[in-house]
């Protein structure tokens, strides 16, 4: 109860100004932190405190067929199942996703590469809600087979990473890959 109240204060301060944002996101990290202390550490948490998640999937269609796809960030949600939507605001890539306790949280993204038909990759840009940084990358096994390698790192407050352990695990990811292979395959 202690978790749950607090994180959602603790969003609620975040998205607030002055200090009435210092009042909740402090509350909300106090509770958070008595909570926590009864709570294990997420499995992808890594020394530094950033949640790291990396899995692929082998998809049956051709590597320009995939990448194209997911190279559209609109698609992304198709893909994974914490991004509620993502959309071009401008020269701004904006991620619309789940946070705990069912509430939405946006941050803008930037490309930091894009090796066509390779890998891409971005970041969150600097003041964005949530510090975020990812890369997908797809390798040709064969004219009609593309593995797409996925890797996701999030960077938390210490106060909210027990609470996204769920939302941001290996076995999501897993599933996210597989539920989305099956999409494609299916077309």
């Amino acid at each position: 109860m202690k978790l749950a109240g607090g994180a959602l204060l603790a969003v609620v301060g975040l998205q607030q100004k002055g200090k009435t944002r210092i009042a909740l996101t402090g509350l909300g990290g106090a509770l958070i932190y008595a909570g926590l202390k009864e709570q294990e550490a997420p499995a992808s948490l890594t020394s530094s405190g950033d949640i790291y998640l990396e899995d692929s999937v082998v998809v049956h269609r051709p590597l320009s067929e995939v990448y194209m796809q997911l190279r559209n960030f609109p698609n992304l949600p198709q893909v994974f199942s914490h991004l509620e939507k993502v959309e071009f605001q401008g020269e701004n890539i904006r991620f619309k996703g789940q946070v705990p306790l069912g509430m939405l949280a946006d941050w803008d993204i930037e490309m930091v590469f894009d090796d066509h038909q390779e890998r891409f990759g971005w970041r969150s840009k600097p003041g964005s809600m949530l510090d975020n940084a990812g890369s997908l990358t797809f390798e040709k096994i064969d004219a009609e087979n593309t593995r797409v390698h996925v890797a996701l790192s999030y960077k938390l407050p210490k106060e909210l990473l027990t609470v996204w352990k769920d939302l941001l695990t290996p076995e999501r990811l897993r599933t996210d890959l597989e539920v989305y292979r099956r999409k494609v395959e299916r077309v």
